[in-house]
């Protein structure tokens, strides 16, 4: 049989040539300046609206929260950076601590010896 219909092999090549000018059609449009516009025109009052949902949803949780003498999740997250903070000036001591330690001991310079290098000259009588 010299000549065999593929039926199925032709539904699949229409099917991708559809499939492909409908991807590029809406490629076309979703990247076009008046569709930008309308999305966000017509997502912005659900965007406002959820935004206010959101925030009397977690003050209502927060007064839940303080009525049940439960810490509120700003409350964790202050606490944590609060310990973050301490944490990281304890290693900031422990690590002075020990380089003073390892630091071999000097002698100690006597006072006049000790100073930024200016010289001091008596006072005259009558200054002071």
């Amino acid at each position: 049989m010299p000549f065999a219909f593929d039926l199925m092999g032709k539904l699949r090549k229409a099917r991708d040539q559809g499939m492909e000018s409908w991807a590029k059609t809406a490629i076309q449009l979703t990247s076009s300046e008046p569709y930008a516009r309308a999305n966000y025109l017509l997502s912005q009052p659900w965007l406002i609206a959820a935004g206010i949902f959101r925030k009397s949803r977690e003050k209502a949780m927060s007064q839940v929260l303080a009525q049940l003498n439960m810490p509120s999740r700003e409350e964790v997250l202050g606490l944590s950076q609060r310990l973050t903070h301490i944490e990281m000036v304890l290693d900031d001591l422990g690590a002075a601590i020990e380089a003073a330690r390892s630091a071999p001991a000097e002698p100690e310079a006597p006072r006049a010896a000790q100073g930024n290098g200016a010289r001091v000259r008596p006072l005259a009588a009558g200054e002071g």
